[in-house]
């Protein structure tokens, strides 16, 4: 009897082996799925939309073993089998559903379809198709499920009026292209970027990071702003008050020139401007226009053009104007006033007698120099120069560095940085030509500035030529330097600058009137 089990066994388990034959398709193509959504996790933004597939399959898999027991057992027409292998043909379905449409919507098509609800639309009707067709061909009596679910539709819709009129309207917005994920908006009080549209409601993530809640809605019937349609940014208004006694062209043109270089801020087209926007009894109000491209940054860039407006007016001395009030002031003693004019003309001398272009110049000329130069405050990179710009005066440094830039056929490279202690702009001064280099402070830098006629006040008499042919050779010697960190610039643009510096004695001498 012993010897017969093993023949029983095997016999059970070609039976076994014989009645899962028929599952070896489902299988195979479960198996290539299970393959697909591997590759899916590595692509997928939120993995767990691979969860209702994995469930769906494992279902599918499970069923296996049972059904095949029932066949073994005789059971293979009972209306037991037969449910079992409906509702496993149904999960099989729904789990190909699921991974064909996360692969055509979340990789395929992920710029197109980019809104939730959308794609969850579209899956919900190819499965409620599927499971149509699916009950229709295993006889199931769809006219009692339609009229049973009618009534069970009208008990749900009116207890989830207002839930259902939230996906109605999210559905509405997103097949009008209202909004889309990424989009800046302005609901009530509530500024942010939309960061997810589901049925019932969208989020946004505001500027502080806090998220959202927005029931669909209210943004189908009430009003909101959209501020990255049509165009991706947004114009910006900066307010400034200015006093009456400054003409407003002046203040227009101060303050239109130190917005450029501004991160954050498009450069053009249309470039920031700066209009009169209110005359009021005491002042005057402007306003500064301009578009912001990073929506999420408005306050830092809002404070670095308040901060341009206020170092350009600050050297045109325009000043802002204030709410008036009485103060009673107490006079400075006149002790301590000369003691800090004389620290200041001290320091200014001192500087002057670094610099090795005024070298030349005894001590008499810089006191001369030191008493009458004008001072010059920029913020952080703003241009200083710019190459091709007229000029007649030379930047002393006192704070900060300086980023010098030539341009040669569109291409522009740093040359060179000039700290506190040296200077730039000497062919300008010494000839009038116009800039050779564009000069960008990098940080705020504070200059003092030495013009055409300052200069021609301080070397006239019979010292001028000897001066200004001393001050030359110390600007030929500084170009021939700066033609070496010109040289990868191509041979013909360092051959070009050396013949404009060849004559520079004669000219300097044409431009100061010397002999």
């Amino acid at each position: 009897m012993a010897l017969l089990a093993p023949t029983v066994d095997d016999g059970l388990v070609s039976l076994l082996w014989a009645k899962t034959e028929k599952h070896h398709t489902a299988i195979i193509a479960i198996g290539v799925f299970l393959a697909l959504m591997i590759l899916l996790a590595r692509v997928l933004p939120d993995r767990r939309r691979l969860r209702f597939p994995l469930l769906m399959f494992g279902l599918y898999l499970v069923s296996i073993p049972v059904r095949t027991i029932l066949d073994a057992a005789g059971y293979e027409a009972s209306p037991v089998h037969l449910d079992i292998e409906l509702a496993a043909n149904i999960c099989l379905a729904f789990g190909v559903i699921a991974v064909c449409g996360s692969t055509l919507f979340d990789v395929v098509g992920a710029r197109i379809t980019r809104v939730r609800i959308l794609r969850d639309i579209l899956s919900v009707i190819a499965g409620t198709i599927t499971l149509v067709v699916m009950l229709s061909r295993a006889h199931v009596n769809l006219l009692s499920l339609v009229t049973t679910s009618a009534v069970l539709t009208a008990v749900v819709g009116l207890a989830l009026q207002d839930t259902l009129g939230n996906i109605v309207s999210g559905a509405a917005l997103q097949l009008e292209s209202t909004i889309s994920i990424g989009d800046w908006i302005v609901v009530g009080d509530a500024t942010g970027q939309v960061h997810e549209i589901r049925w019932r409601s969208t989020s946004i993530v505001t500027r502080n990071d806090d998220l959202v809640v927005i029931p669909n809605a209210l943004l189908a019937k009430g009003t909101f702003t959209n501020l990255s349609r049509p165009v991706p940014w947004h114009r910006q208004w900066v307010y400034f008050n200015v006093s009456y006694r400054h003409s407003p062209n002046e203040v227009q043109r101060t303050v239109v020139a130190s917005l450029t270089g501004i991160k954050n801020v498009k450069p053009s087209d249309p470039a920031p401007d700066c209009i009169l926007y209110r005359l009021n009894p005491d002042h005057m109000q402007f306003a500064v226009r301009y578009r912001l491209l990073d929506l999420r940054a408005d306050d830092p860039t809002n404070s670095e053009v308040e901060k341009r407006i206020w170092f350009a007016l600050g050297r045109k001395g325009i000043d802002f104007a204030f709410p008036t009030t009485n103060v009673l002031l107490t006079k400075l003693n006149p002790a301590r006033e000369q003691r800090l004019r004389e620290s200041e003309h001290k320091e200014r001398k001192e500087l002057l007698a670094r610099v090795d272009l005024f070298s030349p110049l005894d001590a008499a000329h810089h006191e001369l120099l030191a008493a009458e130069l004008d001072v010059a405050i920029f913020g952080d990179g703003e241009r200083i120069l710019v190459q091709g710009d007229p000029g007649d005066s030379l930047f002393v440094i006192r704070r900060g560095t300086v980023s010098v830039r030539i341009s040669v056929d569109g291409l522009e490279r740093e040359i060179a940085k000039v700290h506190a202690g040296n200077f730039f702009g000497e062919m300008s001064l010494l000839t009038g030509e116009t800039r050779h280099a564009t000069v960008i402070a990098e940080g705020d830098v504070e200059c003092y500035v030495v013009n055409h006629a300052l200069f021609s006040k301080v070397v006239q008499g019979e010292a001028l030529v000897s001066v200004l042919h001393d001050i030359t050779t110390i600007v030929n010697n500084r170009a021939r330097d700066l033609r070496g960190s010109l040289k990868d610039l191509g041979e013909d643009a360092a051959r070009a600058h050396e013949q404009k510096h060849a004559d520079l004695l004669d000219r300097v001498k044409r431009f100061f009137g010397a002999k």
